[in-house]
């Protein structure tokens, strides 16, 4: 069947030829294979990385071992279509002081433009965080800086972790 797709004849000569020879044949299957190929890298979109911020912090506990805080990530969207998230990973920084980091793998789907809030329960404890995070829980009258920084992977095939980072202040709830 293949020879047949490969071969010709002339109408004055009266004789079937071969177009292509035995040796070219890989060389055709190639080109087709690099031809498809290219048709597919181009059908993959550019991901903008999405912004992760801290949109709420508050104090759910406190004992003199471990102190749990409700944490509230706010998640969006800078994309015109919609990106599903497999997993997010943060390190999230209090008055420059680490405060907890992870993983959140429960996958979500971001509809274009859109933003999510994620509530994670973190636990920490006294001897780790500090005496700055100590003394501003006695005292929490103000809104405290915070950083995060972590990486977002995509749920599509081949995706790659994509880094972000964000610094601010929130106000403890």
């Amino acid at each position: 069947m293949i020879r047949a797709a490969l071969t010709g004849s002339f109408p004055s000569a009266g004789k079937s030829i071969l177009l292509f020879g035995p040796r070219a044949r890989p060389v055709v299957v190639l080109l087709g294979m690099l031809f498809l190929l290219s048709g597919c890298a181009s059908l993959q979109r550019h991901v903008d990385t999405p912004e992760v911020v801290l949109e709420s912090f508050s104090l759910e506990s406190l004992s003199l071992s471990r102190q749990r805080f409700r944490v509230t990530l706010e998640v969006s969207n800078p994309n015109d279509f919609r990106l599903p998230i497999a997993s997010i990973s943060y390190a999230l920084n209090v008055r420059d002081v680490p405060l907890t980091r992870g993983i959140f793998d429960e996958g979500i789907s971001l509809a274009a433009g859109a933003t999510q809030s994620l509530s994670l329960s973190v636990e920490t404890d006294l001897l780790n965080t500090g005496r700055g995070l100590l003394d501003w829980l006695r005292d929490p009258g103000e809104d405290i800086d915070y950083s995060i920084q972590g990486e977002v992977l995509p749920d599509f095939p081949r995706a790659r972790w994509m880094p972000y980072s964000h610094s601010g202040r929130v106000e403890l709830k």
